[in-house]
């Protein structure tokens, strides 16, 4: 019989039973782990691995590095991979979620598997060839490069999707907080949208101004099937009232109701008690702290990259530029001008 296997990406910094101001305050990577329920109504089997965010497996040298200059992709790239290498089987479907660096990871993650495949239970050990085979720029060692090609034929299974991706805000062209950092063992080359994933769904945040917050979008690739789907939707707030992490959630609950009934349409079953409460008049936090305001201020530009973004306003956000006075988003206000056909209700 088939399973689920569902693995979470948390952000940067960010785990279990963190909090803000002494309350508690999980991100919406956190909050939907502990909601996937281990079965279905038919018996399939859901299988979930979380993994907090870079920055928060050591002492204060991880928390600087991790953070900071992104050391620790690597090894959580290498980790989920090894989790679905030791789990998958043919027919398998995989659900994948991340926030901010957790996204980058979840997007690496997918680039390896297009890449390498999903590696046979009994090549397992073989992870970190899968892994060196694609940090490799080489062109010969390109997905469809006979490298890669005779590498997935020997070691892999023949046939892999991933059903769902789901993130929040992904940051920074390398998943770094600082973009101008160089550092080639930290560069991934592919985070791009595989024609081997089903569908594709991130939640982007109007209201962020932090220059190194730059975000990421996808594109749909032109070998992309037509039954693909790519949906990115704006939403009211800055960084963590989309993703999560603040004590107040009435926004990032909102984006998290939106992935939250687009993962169950896929078939992901969770714990209804569990499900987001949003508030569209929730609390707006102001993330530019002084440090960031030395590095200046980048405003967001919606619908930049369309066509081929597949971008879309939050229902969400119109709302609460109707009922808070002072919500007027010059960002969004130009987007609804240019496109008032691309509003979504979430």
């Amino acid at each position: 019989m088939k399973k689920r296997l569902i693995i979470c990406a948390d952000g940067t910094w960010d785990e279990p039973g963190q909090t803000d101001q002494d309350i508690p305050s999980p991100t919406n990577v956190c909050k939907l782990a502990v909601a996937v329920l281990p079965f279905d109504k038919e018996g399939i089997s859901q299988i979930t691995s979380y993994h907090v965010g870079v920055g928060k497996r050591g002492g204060i040298g991880d928390h600087f590095f991790g953070g900071a200059m992104g050391a620790g992709l690597s090894k959580n790239i290498i980790d989920l991979y090894l989790f679905l290498a030791l789990n998958y089987s043919p027919g398998d479907e995989l659900f994948l979620f991340g926030f901010s660096r957790g996204a980058y990871t979840i997007r690496s993650l997918a680039g390896l598997i297009r890449n390498s495949g999903i590696l046979k239970n009994k090549y397992a050990t073989y992870y970190k060839e899968a892994y060196l085979l694609y940090r490799d720029r080489n062109h010969d060692t390109h997905p469809k490069a006979p490298t890669a090609i005779e590498f997935r034929k020997k070691y892999s299974w023949p046939d892999f999707n991933i059903k769902f991706i789901g993130v929040w805000d992904t940051v920074g062209t390398l998943g770094l907080p600082f973009n101008g950092v160089k550092l080639k063992k930290l560069q991934f080359h592919d985070v791009d949208l595989s024609s081997h994933v089903d569908y594709a769904y991130q939640a982007l945040a109007i209201d962020e101004k932090r220059k190194p917050f730059i975000p990421t979008l996808w594109k749909k690739q032109p070998t992309s099937p037509e039954s693909q789907i790519l949906e990115q939707v704006w939403f009211p707030g800055v960084h963590c009232n989309v993703g999560g992490g603040y004590q107040n959630t009435g926004l990032s609950d909102c984006a998290l109701n939106w992935m939250w009934s687009k993962a169950e349409s896929c078939g992901l079953v969770l714990d209804s008690s569990q499900k987001p409460r949003p508030d569209l008049q929730g609390t707006l936090r102001n993330s530019m702290l002084w440090y960031y305001r030395l590095l200046g201020v980048k405003i967001r530009i919606l619908g930049s990259e369309l066509p081929g973004s597949y971008e879309r306003l939050s229902q969400d956000a119109l709302t609460r530029h109707e009922l808070i006075n002072d919500y007027q988003p010059e960002n969004m206000l130009n987007f609804l001008k240019s496109h008032p056909e691309l509003i979504i209700h979430s």
